[in-house]
């Protein structure tokens, strides 16, 4: 997932999660497990502390030495909220007689940090050096906990359970459902959007990197209403989206949703096991066209699955590449 990470009147830089270290994960275990509106954790190892607030669009992580605040961390995980965080970050500011911002984020994901002078002049070279390494890590954690219990809680949409699902890498993929032991691809609609369900059979360590890590094409192509999004990263599969699959009541939420980001799965499909996980954040025009399709598709009196059966005989995952119509690279 890639993270846009602004100091104020310092630094801008594009960080992923997938870069986060072993260390760092296992150092900040506690963190995890986040999901009150109100927390404070100490800090392993230092005498920090890390005061985590959580809203319903928007989460804020601060660091604190002896109660004094240091640097405040605003978190924003969708572009939708965005004029909602910067506003909250410019408040701080001018509460503080700081200067407006001189940085608008450019990416929907972001975390704006705002040094909280003159305490942040106080801390040592070593506590500095840990923040900035733990940042990212408790940004998603805190996107982990919050904003994907919103999006994605349930196995899919047509699911009524609100039990919490874990996911982690070399665990056996939670949703049984897609554990046929069969190589197959399937978007797994969510309440805002949709995540992608990859199993191959003993995949490779060169596939699981590309998949994890490598630069990773994405294809829209529309055929019949129904939309096809072509994942190409060295090796390329198809999904499509049935919406129709989504219960009645709950459609106009999810067509009118700003949501754009997708989490994929990658599972071996002789054991289950899950190889790899990645996080990706689409256009968000992009996504809206998925959801324009998607509406027309409700508006047809057609057997969607019977549809793309018919589709994708006809059709192979490099032909709907060379026909598609939106095309977007995460590098």
């Amino acid at each position: 997932m890639k993270v846009e990470h602004i100091t104020y009147k310092g630094s801008t830089l594009v960080r992923d999660t997938d870069d986060i270290t072993e260390e760092t994960i296992n150092l900040l275990k506690p963190f995890e497990d986040i999901n009150k509106e109100k927390s404070k954790l100490k800090f392993p190892l230092t005498n920090l502390e890390v005061v985590t607030t959580i809203a319903s669009n928007v989460a804020i992580f601060n660091f604190e030495k002896n109660n004094i605040p240091l640097y405040m961390n605003f978190c924003c995980f969708e572009a939708k909220d965005a004029s909602m965080v910067l506003e909250l970050v410019d408040n701080f500011i001018e509460k503080r007689g700081f200067e407006k911002l001189t940085t608008t984020p450019k990416e929907s994901s972001f975390i704006y940090t705002v040094p909280c002078y003159p305490s942040a002049s106080l801390t040592s070279g070593e506590e500095e050096m840990i923040m900035g390494e733990v940042e990212l890590y408790i940004y998603y954690s805190l996107y982990l906990n919050d904003y994907r219990k919103k999006t994605n809680n349930t196995h899919s949409a047509d699911t009524t359970s609100k039990e919490k699902i874990k996911y982690e890498v070399g665990k056996r993929f939670p949703d049984e459902r897609y554990l046929n032991q069969i190589e197959t691809t399937a978007a797994i609609i969510n309440t805002a959007f949709f995540d992608v369900f990859c199993s191959f059979h003993e995949p490779t360590t060169e596939e699981i990197r590309l998949f994890r890590k490598g630069k990773l094409d994405v294809y829209l192509y529309e055929n019949s209403n129904i939309p096809f999004l072509i994942f190409d990263m060295g090796f390329s599969f198809e999904v499509s989206i049935d919406v129709t699959k989504i219960p009645e009541e709950k459609q106009d939420d999810w067509l009118n949703s700003e949501a754009n980001i997708i989490t994929m799965f990658l599972v071996d499909a002789g054991t289950g096991i899950m190889q790899g996980i990645r996080t990706i954040s689409i256009p968000p025009n992009f996504a809206e066209k998925i959801r324009d399709i998607s509406e027309k598709q409700l508006q047809e009196d057609i057997n969607v699955e019977q549809a793309i059966d018919q589709i994708t005989e006809q059709l192979s995952t490099e032909q709907m590449m060379k026909k598609s119509t939106l095309k977007y690279t995460v590098k």
